[in-house]
């Protein structure tokens, strides 16, 4: 359920000159219409950059453009030194982030989905983010080469994990860390999650825990990814304003019967790459794999009221 936060901060005196640090100087304002958007990584920011852009400007179009195969491509850095709050005026101060006239929102998602959507989205392409995690997970499969191999074997007991497993063995002693743009899985992924601190301040803005990106700040509307159009239109109505949300880098889901009644967790890229359409977040969790989730994001999912709909 969305959230319309009743705030009773007063409002701040104007600080002309003010230094703004992260989170506060990644946010998006307007002065003319007095508005604050917090935006969150894997929590459709580019459609909500857009949809700003286009209620700022009144068009999108300067920020969007296509690569050789047709694919859009947004221009962020465009977009974020057109509209973040440390590049407007610095006579705003600190006036945007506390004073009552200014509405201030943001939208969040639940946390197992998020993760499967960064591993869809950034993993599968093999984006420049994804070669830490891959260089990680070889540094600790030559520590223990046996783990990966013997632990899908362990998840499945049957010829077709037995195979996987002997791959995540050979593969990597004969191609190194480059074996793993195949056979990385989402287990993975989460294994690396939990080697790292994810309140440091050099953790991926993409699986960055969402409360910390709200900092100290008191919002107005906390709009829900599940309910991304309807929260929307709710926020454009309290602001008057009609406006509609492009649809950008949508991945594209299969129904459940789409697919074969299996788990995910241990399926390799190349896999997965093979397929039609992804599967739902779900089918990427085993149980413990959920509950590994829920412990590294305990605060967004007490924050933020989710659970896994297993």
């Amino acid at each position: 359920m969305s959230e319309l936060i009743q705030l009773t901060r007063a409002p701040a005196v104007v600080e002309p000159d003010v230094q703004y640090h992260w989170p506060e100087s990644e946010f998006f304002v307007s002065e003319k219409h007095r508005l604050v958007y917090c935006p969150i990584q894997k929590v459709a920011c580019s459609s909500l950059k857009l949809w700003w852009a286009e209620l700022m400007d009144g068009a999108n179009a300067p920020f969007i453009s296509k690569n050789h195969r047709g694919e859009m491509i947004i221009d962020h850095g465009r977009l974020n030194g057109c509209f973040k709050l440390h590049h407007q005026s610095r006579q705003l101060g600190l006036q945007p982030l506390t004073d009552e006239g200014w509405f201030r929102f943001a939208f969040v998602r639940n946390p197992w989905s998020r993760l499967v959507s960064v591993y869809v989205n950034k993993f599968l392409p093999l984006h420049d983010l994804a070669m830490p995690v891959i260089k990680a997970v070889h540094r600790r499969w030559k520590r223990h080469p046996l783990h990966s191999a013997g632990q899908v074997v362990r998840q499945g007991l049957s010829p077709l994990s037995m195979q996987r497993g002997l791959r995540m063995t050979i593969w990597p002693l004969l191609r190194g860390k480059e074996a793993w743009h195949d056979e990385l899985t989402f287990r993975h992924f989460i294994e690396f999650l939990e080697t790292q601190g994810l309140n440091d301040t050099e953790t991926d803005l993409h699986w960055r825990p969402q409360y910390r990106f709200l900092g100290d700040i008191s919002f107005h509307y906390l709009g829900r990814f599940e309910r991304l159009d309807e929260d929307l239109r709710t926020i454009s109505g309290l602001l008057g304003i009609q406006s509609t949300l492009p649809v950008v880098n949508a991945t594209k889901y299969a129904r459940g019967e789409e697919l074969p009644a299996e788990c995910f967790a241990d399926a390799p890229l190349s896999q997965l790459r093979r397929l039609p359409s992804m599967p739902d977040y779900r089918r990427f969790y085993t149980r413990d794999l959920a509950q590994q989730v829920a412990t590294l994001y305990r605060r967004d999912v007490e924050q933020f009221g989710y659970e896994f709909e297993g």
